[in-house]
């Protein structure tokens, strides 16, 4: 039977029907089972197995731009909750509709209601275009190690050189060093600091561990920001011209996830993170 996801302790979907309705069905897809195959730490010696022509796609709500990551088998979405087990994610990137994560190098594709297999094993690393689009994966390492690359909206296999992955100054913004203008212009600003300059108007200081603090990138006068919590942040990505999302940290741990609206002037807390378990955003991030 097909793993359904279920919001955190919620079941959401009926059985996925399989010809005939079969309540007590005790069999699994061969599509859907977990993979007996053991994959092991070392550089592979062959090539891995040829690429499938076509990955899967979905039409789930969920978008590249929405706040995503994981913890475990929890999948994250905005203020949504999704059970995956028995899957764990352990790399993910998300594409219209759907979400493509990696457990043990076997790459997995939910659309929020099903959890589907797409065949390809020896996966080391997953990318996305910039605006999500188009999926690139690494398969195998040294001379054995392969790319390949789909159109994620189709499914349909295209030549990798048509994909470009996402690069940090896509994720993160265009690095720059600023002097932040605060409300009183007889106080001492201090000296530049490192900050990442969104893709609109505003910019942010503080973006790997210290505190949040948003600029106009024109007057670099401070946008002060109302609901952030912790005393440190790490930007994860720009997700509009005045949108970004992030970790929010206190004492170096990690307590929460950030989703911020400079035009709003406010910031949310996406979800907590539980200590003690990795977070995981988009690779690339």
């Amino acid at each position: 039977m097909s793993p359904l996801l279920r919001p955190w302790a919620v079941a959401l979907l009926l059985p996925a029907l399989l010809g005939t309705v079969t309540a007590c069905a005790t069999g699994e897809d061969d599509e859907m089972a977990r993979p007996t195959r053991t994959v092991t730490a070392t550089p592979s010696t062959t090539l891995p197995p040829l690429a499938p022509d076509t990955v899967p796609v979905g039409r789930g709500a969920v978008r590249p731009d929405d706040v995503v990551w994981a913890q475990g088998s929890r999948l994250h979405v905005d203020d949504r909750v999704f059970d995956l087990s028995p899957r764990r994610v352990e790399q993910l990137v998300v594409v219209p509709g759907g979400v493509f994560f990696v457990e043990e190098g076997r790459l997995w594709f939910t659309d929020l209601a099903m959890v589907r297999d797409t065949g390809l094993t020896d996966v080391t690393s997953i990318a996305t275009d910039a605006q999500g689009n188009g999926l690139v994966v690494t398969r195998g390492q040294g001379e054995a190690r392969e790319v390949d690359a789909w159109n994620a909206v189709t499914g349909q296999a295209v030549p990798s050189a048509e994909v470009q992955p996402a690069t940090v100054a896509d994720r993160l913004g265009r690095p720059a060093e600023v002097v932040v203008r605060g409300e009183r212009s007889d106080v001492d600003p201090g000296a530049p600091q490192p900050a990442r300059l969104g893709p609109g108007s505003f910019g942010i200081v503080g973006g790997d561990g210290e505190p949040l603090v948003a600029f106009a990138q024109r007057t670099r006068q401070r946008v002060d920001l109302d609901g952030v919590a912790g005393t440190g942040f790490e930007l994860v990505r720009w997700t509009g011209g005045a949108t970004f999302h992030g970790l929010a940290t206190a004492d170096g741990r990690a307590i929460g996830v950030l989703d911020c609206d400079l035009d709003r002037r406010e910031c949310r807390t996406a979800g907590r993170v539980v200590r003690g378990e990795p977070v995981v955003f988009e690779s690339g991030t």
